[in-house]
């Protein structure tokens, strides 16, 4: 049976680029959380990007076949995507955290326990 071409093993890289990845989903809800007007900028900023990535068709040196530019493209849109959720996750936990874990996380994300 022939291996898909995506079904790789992962390397020690791709582990460590996932874990910065998840580093960085934590980083940016704790913007969200403490700064939450540079973090909503941040967000429609990146938000016009992707849409205008994915509404106006690139040229072929864009494309993720064509050229090194285009694959960093195609992670990019793919990493910005995962952060985005990552982070509208933890809003949601935040949203119905137990209140016995109320305390610390409001101390390690909102910067004080009286968040709410």
């Amino acid at each position: 049976m022939d291996k898909l071409l995506w079904m790789k093993p992962p390397t020690l890289v791709d582990v460590i680029k996932i874990l910065f990845g998840v580093f960085g989903g934590f980083l940016l809800y704790l913007l969200r959380c403490r700064k939450p007007l540079l973090y909503g900028i941040v967000e429609l900023i990146f938000s016009v990007i992707i849409l205008t990535l994915t509404f106006i068709p690139q040229l072929s040196y864009l494309t993720a076949d064509s050229s090194f530019f285009g694959s960093y493209l195609v992670r990019g849109i793919g990493l910005v995507t995962g952060l985005y959720t990552f982070v509208r996750g933890m809003d949601n936990i935040d949203k119905s955290l137990p209140p016995k874990w109320r305390k610390t996380w409001d101390l390690v994300f909102h910067g004080s326990d009286n968040h709410m």
